[in-house]
């Protein structure tokens, strides 16, 4: 599920995914301003920390248009989870 909020220059999506991580569903919210990811905040899961600690880093001023999320080896059912709900999160935001 996604819920968004707009802000003076940009957006914020607040975001539960609907494909299950490895240790369930992924609750997050995420942040465009100016065509780019700003920033990614953690509300909860049980997943493997090492990727989600890094999300922050990995996206952040990334372009919203032309992002190239990796799947990440021996973190797949994450990865594939994020990548999932983030495709969707940066097709509304540049629509």
């Amino acid at each position: 599920s996604v819920t968004s909020s707009s802000l003076t220059d940009g957006m914020v999506y607040t975001c539960t995914t609907n494909q299950k991580g490895y240790a369930g569903q992924i609750s997050f919210q995420v942040t465009f301003a100016q065509g780019k990811f700003l920033a990614y905040t953690d509300l909860g899961n049980s997943e493997t920390k090492s990727l989600i600690g890094q999300m922050n880093s990995k996206i952040s001023g990334v372009s919203a248009t032309n992002y190239a999320f990796e799947i990440v080896s021996g973190e797949t059912f994450t990865s594939k989870a994020l990548k999932s709900a983030l495709d969707v999160i940066a097709a509304d935001y540049c629509k």
